[in-house]
């Protein structure tokens, strides 16, 4: 594996630190070449790192070209990599010379830039902006970044995420005596009793240093021991200066300029902290946790992935100085709470966001360009998932990811198309390429090169919510059908079907037009042989999502936190929806909830699965309990939500998916069947623990939640490892289905 690097050669700051450790790592068992569009202090450095950088300084693009040009071709290199605009628009002016893929790393917000300066914005800005359109692949520095790019339409699957990495070992922080020495020579006032709050930028916009001011005005104001130091400079600088002079802690704002020692400004720090608007993963956070600062972050970049909130650090809105102002109090009262954190954060940032780790992430994003760049091209090349994506609900929408990250397990590289009724929404949270439910044209372009069409998940063939519902999915599968793909129905549910003519369009549909059916519960089975339903293969297997794993413990607790409810306590899962017959029976359940918590000692976290929808429900409901309860009121990942479910002992609920969520957690569940889908899974796992709806009454809902809570945790996981070993069969399926020739 050869890669060659072209970059502008006059960055500075993180993107300057990003390129030159990554390239040095790299080195040790990669050839890599760097080559630097300018003589200055960046090529300097990579000549002071041993890199094997190759500066070419030309005037006239033209030669400039053919020399870069050269340098390619002689190399025998196997990928281009291109960083910041200049790198950007040379890498692409090229690619049709040299015949390599090209990726480009995207430091910052190329739209964000050149802020405050409009001519550079129309001119470099804007060359840099055509010359991203035209990349092979793109690599964000962090998931907010690649984000970002898939939100401006740059393709999903064209997109790689890679963390700034930071060489944690070996390091010796200051003694007591040259922290106190520093400190003086910065602020002649020091005293040892005072607690240092910093910050490392350029005094620039885009890092809202503003804010800081302002936040910790407040908080200073309550706690004498407070000092802010800010280590840069910038435009903005003689403003900021104004500000801090209007505020009633004047005299402990202190404006150090640029930091060249920056090991030793971090070592004086108590509390680190971070106030932009937009970052990618800014190397001053990383070198604060590895100087065991207390970290402070908006909200921005990769922030929210490397600082689980209210566990190891604190994150609060981009300029909402109240809010920062709150957390500098908070670890400003608690030195025990910023050892904690500090002590958390370290190893969480040396075990993701070391040097090491960045580079491994760097060679496996050139193996996976280098092997798509030779794979052998077909027309049809891709799987079409059609299902009920995109509208709010998290079960749906797990069982798409659980589809798709099943498939890509089997072939990381295989092109997937989900068909959405919100397709922006789900092309951003899966990174995957979408087109809208009502938009025929682009489903029969992706149809055409298809070379298997999945009707995913749910309970899609069914007409009890409407007749439309139903025909839309069967005309999808006869389409699919036409235009030359193999059709499977993935882990499915069927039924009900009340009209005699959807049953026998559903069922000679299903007969002339599938290979393959695998269905989630014997219910669906016994629908089909009604429905005379025979040529395909059927089988039956489990529901997708039992494949999908929860977040982290220390993610749960963010999550937790975030939504202001104690991540240790005695709780019960509840999740109910609107049906018919539910607003009868809702005063029911309450009195079979409240007399369970009141019994068990047990808290209500109510969980919403469909939004908006769910939410109105549970905010109706929770006025119903006389028992203290919390409720999530925020849209989760289906991981999250699986987290959440994990720290209780019980889940009651409506929706099918809060029940799987649970089981596959070990935690067990009774359903409130509302429709038969809920009946058919809670029947696999204990015929007791269900109710229909319309049946409903206090005792015995009661009662089945007591019985329940007494089945232990080793029964319910051997449950749920059964069902997830039957889920095999449904991808070992597809996969057969997807490589046969027609």
């Amino acid at each position: 594996m050869k890669a060659v690097h072209i970059i502008g050669g006059g960055d500075i700051g993180g993107a300057k630190t990003h390129v030159l450790s990554l390239i040095g790592e790299l080195s040790k068992d990669t050839e890599v070449k760097l080559i630097s569009l300018r003589e200055g202090q960046f090529a300097d450095e990579g000549r002071q790192l041993g890199l094997d950088i190759e500066v070419v300084d030309d005037r006239n693009p033209i030669t400039m070209l053919r020399r870069v040009l050269n340098i390619i071709r002689d190399g025998g290199f196997d990928v281009v990599h291109c960083h910041g605009s200049k790198g950007n628009v040379v890498g692409t002016l090229l690619k049709g010379k040299h015949g390599l893929p090209t990726v480009t790393t995207v430091h910052s917000d190329y739209r964000k830039d050149y802020m405050g300066r409009p001519l550079k914005a129309l001119t470099n800005g804007l060359l840099n902006r055509i010359a991203l359109r035209r990349m092979d692949y793109y690599i964000g520095v962090s998931d907010a970044f690649t984000d970002m790019l898939i939100k401006r339409s740059f393709p999903p699957d064209k997109i790689f995420t890679i963390y700034n990495g930071l060489n944690f070992t070996p390091y010796i922080p200051s003694s007591e005596d040259e922290k106190e020495e520093y400190l003086r020579s910065l602020i002649p006032e020091y005293s040892p009793d005072d607690i240092i709050v910093g910050i490392a930028a350029r005094l620039n916009p885009v890092k809202d240093i503003s804010t800081l001011i302002r936040g910790f005005a407040i908080a200073a104001k309550d706690d004498p021991r407070l000092r802010l130091v800010i280590a840069g400079d910038g435009e903005e600088r003689e403003m900021l200066e104004a500000l801090a002079a209007s505020t009633e802690v004047a005299e402990r704002i202190t404006f150090a300029g640029w930091v060249s020692e920056m090991d030793k400004f971090l070592n004086a720090v108590d509390i680190n902290t971070l106030t932009s608007i937009t970052e990618s993963f800014p190397y001053s956070v990383l070198e604060g946790i590895r100087a065991n600062c207390a970290t402070v972050c908006s909200r921005v970049g990769g922030m929210p992935n490397l600082i689980d909130h209210g566990v190891n650090g604190y994150i609060f809105t981009p300029g909402d100085h109240t809010e920062l102002a709150k957390y500098i109090s908070l670890f400003a009262s608690d030195a025990d709470l910023r050892e904690t954190f500090s002590k958390r954060l370290y190893v969480k940032a040396r075990q993701l966001f070391s040097i090491d780790a960045m580079s491994r992430t760097q060679k496996e994003i050139y193996s996976v360009i280098i092997r798509r760049a030779h794979r052998p091209r077909r027309f049809r090349d891709r799987v079409v998932l059609c299902g009920a994506y995109g509208r709010g609900n998290a079960g749906d929408d797990a069982i798409m990811e659980a589809i798709t990250s099943d498939l890509r397990q089997v072939d990381p590289d295989i092109a997937i198309t989900v068909i959405s009724r919100n397709p922006k929404a789900t092309r951003l949270a899966c990174r995957i390429d979408t087109v809208h439910t009502f938009n025929p044209f682009k489903q029969f372009a992706r149809l055409l090169r298809a070379r298997l069409y999945i009707n995913g998940g749910g309970t899609l063939i069914a007409d009890n919510t409407s007749t439309r519902s139903i025909r839309y999915y069967l005309f999808s599968i006869t389409a699919a059908k036409w235009l030359g793909a193999k059709v499977m129905l993935y882990g499915c549910g069927i039924g009900p079907i009340n009209k005699p003519s959807n049953r026998r369009a559903a069922g000679r549909t299903l007969n002339r037009r599938t290979e393959i059916i695998t269905l989630r519960d014997e219910h669906s089975a016994l629908e089909l042989e009604q429905m005379k339903v025979v040529r395909p293969h059927i089988s039956v297997t489990a529901d997708p999502t039992l494949t999908l794993p929860p977040v982290s413990e220390s993610r749960t607790d963010a999550v937790l936190n975030e939504e202001g409810i104690p991540p240790s306590g005695n709780y019960i899962a509840l999740s109910l929806r609107s049906w018919k017959g539910y607003d009868r029976k809702k005063e029911v359940i309450a009195a079979a909830v409240n007399r369970f918590c009141g019994e068990t000692g047990t808290v209500p976290i109510l969980i919403p699965m469909g939004f908006p929808g769910d939410l109105r429900i549970t905010e109706e409901f929770a006025k119903l309990l006389d028992c203290p309860c919390y409720l999530l009121r925020g849209k989760h990942s289906a991981a999250e939500v699986m987290g959440v479910i994990s720290r209780t002992r019980l889940t009651l609920g409506m929706r099918l998916h809060s029940l799987i969520f649970s089981v596959s957690g070990g935690v067990p569940a009774v359903g409130i069947a509302y429709d038969t889908k809920v009946k058919g899974f809670i029947d696999r796992v204990d015929s007791r623990l269900c109710i229909d709806l319309d049946k409903v009454e206090a005792e015995p809902l009661y009662d089945a939640m007591k019985i329940a809570l007494e089945i232990p945790y080793e029964n319910i996981s051997e449950i749920a490892n059964t069902l997830r070993h039957q889920c095999e069969f449904n991808v070992e399926s597809a996969t057969k289905l997807f490589q046969r020739d027609k």
